[in-house]
């Protein structure tokens, strides 16, 4: 292929050599010197410009390396992005396969480019696959902005940095080459792994786990932080009292400081995860915003009764994916439980299984029961319990097996012996009832 065809079929926008990201994952080695000197004149018939925007990839706008994929259509771009585009051309949408455009990766080879910051005062000029290698350590590149206290993404030359810390972040400017760095413990025989409160010589605060996240800096003024210990808000800290955080949802307990975190983490009013199973939903909330949640954003069927007839119909039994399942809503006794159904591993073996949760906390959720029975051909499986509270996650009930556990011969054999289609007809029932933890049936029954 010639250099006219690829100029043709490469899909390019435009972007400058200065653009190209400096930390491209491709490394590639060859034979040809690593630098070349300014008076060595450009090869004839090879415009850099016009060839760099070819070696440019469509998704990344990096700079190109070998392996250089190119779909049937002559479109290329870099072997690290071909995973990303799932295997498609980002240009026409076609299959891309293992197609190497071997003519555009042998002219990468002979072009002559020069270094990205040759505005900056970079007088080198490179072979294309030495010249990132150059600009990674080039004198002449850009500092990135040393502030600590946050992710700052600003870059340029010196006097740009001075101004940017002291204009952006506030920075205290000083003048001078000494410094006085004074540590303070008023036991030298107490160690704590508790989290201390860190103060800097201007009287700042912040907790020691935050202080290496500074990299030993003052977040607010960027004098070095040491280790001095604030003592004094320290010992305010032991006996101050403060509401849980979840007040206002009802919590009426108040705590010491120290305390008050290990409260909150088991707290009865904190909000409530979304129990649902087919996507990491971040959504959290109390009970009827979880239940409009479910409806509204996931789509899940809602059914009022204390009874439940539930059909399970799989084309291919064989097939048992942890993403196969179910999830419906029951509202009943003026409260909302969770119906799970699932296909899995279980170690080797592939199982359904079907479990209930409450969407409330645990205490309240023994003092109901449920019963789950499945059945076909004169033969039943009946488990009954106790609901598990939303509180424990999906994944946690699924994997201690608290449920009714459907081997898949078992399954085949209720589906009437077909093992080209699984049908499964799961009924129950929810039951309100005062008995102790311990109370219900837990294990599994087989009637004839």
């Amino acid at each position: 292929m010639d250099l006219d065809n690829i100029e043709c079929v490469s899909s390019t926008d435009g972007m400058e050599d200065e653009e190209i990201n400096s930390n491209h994952p491709h490394t590639y080695h060859h034979q040809y010197p690593s630098k070349l000197h300014n008076n060595h004149i450009l090869p004839t018939g090879i415009v850099p410009t016009g060839v760099h925007e070819l070696l440019e990839c469509p998704v990344c706008t990096n700079s190109m390396y070998p392996p250089i994929h190119q779909c049937h259509n002559g479109h290329t771009l870099c072997s690290t992005c071909k995973t990303r585009v799932h295997n498609r051309c980002p240009t026409c949408r076609q299959e891309l396969g293992d197609i190497r455009c071997l003519a555009l990766e042998k002219v990468a080879e002979s072009v002559q480019l020069p270094c990205k910051y040759y505005s900056s005062g970079c007088p080198e000029i490179f072979l294309y696959y030495c010249k990132l290698k150059h600009e990674a350590l080039c004198n002449f590149r850009p500092y990135n902005c040393p502030y600590a206290g946050s992710e700052c993404s600003a870059t340029g030359d010196i006097p740009y940095l001075v101004g940017h810390l002291r204009d952006d972040h506030k920075v205290d400017m000083h003048s001078g080459c000494t410094f006085n760095h004074r540590y303070v413990k008023s036991n030298p025989r107490e160690v704590e792994n508790a989290t201390w409160m860190l103060t800097c010589h201007n009287g700042h605060t912040l907790c020691s786990t935050c202080k290496t996240r500074v990299h030993n800096r003052c977040p607010t003024c960027r004098q070095e932080l040491g280790d001095i210990r604030c003592l004094a808000l320290e010992k305010v800290a032991e006996s101050v009292q403060l509401p849980c955080k979840y007040y206002s949802s009802g919590c009426p307990e108040i705590f010491l400081y120290y305390c008050k975190l290990k409260h909150e983490a088991l707290c009865n009013f904190r909000p409530y995860n979304c129990p649902y199973a087919g996507s990491e939903c971040s959504a959290t909330g109390d009970i009827p915003y979880l239940v409009g949640h479910l409806r509204d954003d996931h789509k899940v069927d809602m059914h009022s009764g204390c009874t439940f007839n539930h059909r399970y119909v799989k084309s291919n039994p064989r097939e048992v994916e942890n993403a196969t399942w179910m999830l419906t809503v029951f509202h009943c006794f003026g409260q909302y439980f969770c119906l799970h159904f699932e296909a899995f591993q279980l170690g080797m073996a592939p199982v359904y299984m079907a479990f209930l949760r409450f969407m409330g906390d645990e205490i309240e959720a023994r003092t109901y029961s449920y019963s789950l029975e499945v059945g076909a051909n004169g033969r039943k499986l009946i488990w009954e319990g106790t609901p598990r509270s939303i509180r424990d996650s999906h994944r946690k009930v699924r994997d201690s097996h608290d449920g009714l556990i459907i081997q898949r011969h078992m399954a085949l054999f209720f589906s009437g012996g077909d093992r080209k289609e699984l049908k499964l007809r799961v009924t129950g029932r929810i039951w309100k009832e005062q008995q102790s933890p311990d109370g219900g049936v837990c294990m599994p029954n087989l009637c004839s």
